[in-house]
């Protein structure tokens, strides 16, 4: 692989990397608004998005320097450490997607539960309402 495929190689997956990061970004604003209860599970599993964005980041920076340095001295590591950060990549894309569905599954959820106690706070005021007239009634007698 010459020099430039390595260059090209690699802003591909600067391009896919920055498409990640504003995916784990949005998770991290979805991730605020849920309930504590159902937060600290879904935190954990970010947190390994993140991770593994981390390494990928590093990763590319290591083929970079190397295509940029040596790039025909060793072609086929280079295309070896390349496949291998893009594999790498691909696995955190599927854990990225995983998560965002965790998230919007958790939305979904944390939403049930928000109309589950409106419709309890419209019983209790209800009742409450009840009370007060049967209370004015028997006050009035």
């Amino acid at each position: 692989m010459s020099a430039e495929q390595c260059k090209a190689t690699l802003r591909k997956v600067k391009i896919v990397l920055d498409d990640a990061d504003n995916i784990i970004s949005a998770l991290e604003l979805e991730l605020r608004g849920i309930p504590q209860l159902l937060r600290t599970a879904y935190a954990a599993r970010l947190k390994e998005a993140q991770a593994r964005e981390a390494q990928v980041h590093v990763q590319m920076q290591t083929q970079g320097l190397r295509a940029g340095v040596a790039a025909s001295d060793d072609p086929y590591g280079e295309h070896a450490g390349l496949l291998s950060g893009t594999q790498t990549l691909e696995g955190s894309g599927r854990q990225l997607r995983d998560t965002q569905w965790v998230a919007l599954e958790a939305e979904d959820q944390g939403a049930d539960i928000l109309r589950a106690l409106r419709g309890q706070r419209e019983t209790i005021e209800s009742a409450r309402d009840q009370v007060r007239w049967l209370w004015w009634l028997w006050e009035a007698c």
